[in-house]
């Protein structure tokens, strides 16, 4: 990754490196990928200049109290933001969230409710009640977040019934920062076909 994150750098552009989660660190049995690698992994993108730090959980496998014990780690053993990115195959990974967040995690990739689960994030809007009342809310409107959610609820069963696609190229991913200050992000990384569908949505789901 030192070639590709030098060119970034040369351009003056922000540059975000990931650790690829595997394994299991809470498993002392599976010694390979363990805290202390990710730890050296970390440090060492932190050398090159990296201005952000991608826990990329792309297969799911980030258990809540996983999440929790490397973000926390990391806060300790690196001094750049960390941004937490899990897919809710197994179905537990909003609780990864959560855990991440209580750990001090910087950002967070969810999906509009209407758009999470399965191999996509996890629900956003859930998540945003969770946190709730908490040292960590997030203080996004729950009835503009669900009315956007209605919004992409026909177009989310119809394209997922009819088209060939994977799914994760059709959800709508936001990152979510902690705290967040700013109004909705409610579409982000729009594939192609919805790119005429976002013009016409509300403003308040579609404003930063």
């Amino acid at each position: 990754m030192h070639v590709s994150i030098d060119a970034a750098l040369e351009t003056g552009a922000v540059c975000e490196a990931a650790i690829c989660y595997t394994g299991d660190i809470l498993d002392k049995s599976r010694p390979k990928y363990s805290l202390k690698y990710y730890v050296a992994m970390a440090k060492e993108l932190e050398k090159l200049g990296t201005h952000f730090l991608a826990i990329k959980d792309m297969a799911g496998l980030c258990k809540p109290y996983a999440a929790f014990e490397l973000v926390k780690t990391l806060r300790q053993e690196v001094g750049i933001p960390i941004h937490f990115h899990t897919h809710d195959t197994s179905g537990i990974n909003a609780a990864s969230v959560l855990k991440a967040a209580e750990a001090g995690v910087d950002v967070a990739d969810v999906a509009i409710a209407a758009m999470s689960g399965g191999t996509s994030q996890p629900n956003l809007n859930s998540i945003v009640e969770a946190l709730r009342h908490t040292p960590r809310d997030t203080q996004l409107d729950v009835d503009t977040l669900n009315e956007c959610s209605d919004y992409w609820k026909p177009f989310a069963l119809t394209i997922f019934r009819s088209t060939p696609v994977p799914r994760p190229a059709r959800r709508v991913c936001i990152s979510m920062k902690f705290p967040a200050v700013s109004t909705p992000t409610c579409v982000s990384r729009l594939p192609p076909w919805a790119s005429v569908i976002a013009g016409a949505m509300p403003k308040k789901c579609t404003r930063r």
